[in-house]
């Protein structure tokens, strides 16, 4: 069978259903197929979420470029800290090797390379956009001492 006989039948099959689960029960079509079909669509709403993810971080650093004020700050921060975490859950695996003399060895290693060079790339890119950041928690730290 050809892949174009299969895109054919797929959206003859998948044809007023509701998810890419429907797809499964498709008799017509084999279960790698079915399987590819879902990682397909789940890999395309991976980086649909990461693109939207980098253009709010554009969007808030362009803001606070033009209005460095706190709120805009504390979105920019926000943003930042959801990209760092999902790149820390799926980019990275942290491995336990050994308890030694009440000293913990654990190794990081990469899995996900594509994705820790799009946080390389974003990091880079918003590289002044940070430095005004930690520039404006500096001086918030200062009205704080003052004030107390």
């Amino acid at each position: 069978m050809r892949i174009d006989e299969l895109k054919s039948k797929q959206s003859l099959n998948t044809k007023g259903k509701g998810s890419s689960k429907d797809i499964r029960h498709s008799s017509s079509i084999s279960p790698f197929s079915q399987i590819l079909t879902i990682e397909k669509t789940e890999f395309t709403e991976y980086e649909m979420e990461f693109e939207q993810l980098r253009a709010e971080i554009d969007e808030a650093g362009s803001a606070l470029d033009d209005c460095p004020s706190l709120e805009e700050f504390n979105k920019f921060r926000d943003l930042m800290r959801s990209l760092t975490q999902k790149v820390s859950k799926q980019a990275y695996k942290l491995k336990t090797v050994g308890v030694y003399s009440h000293k913990k060895y654990q190794i990081v290693s990469t899995i996900n390379t594509e994705l820790n060079d799009l946080y390389r790339l974003i990091l880079s890119e918003q590289k002044n956009r940070i430095a005004i950041a930690s520039k404006i928690i500096k001086l918030k730290g200062l009205v704080v001492d003052v004030l107390s």
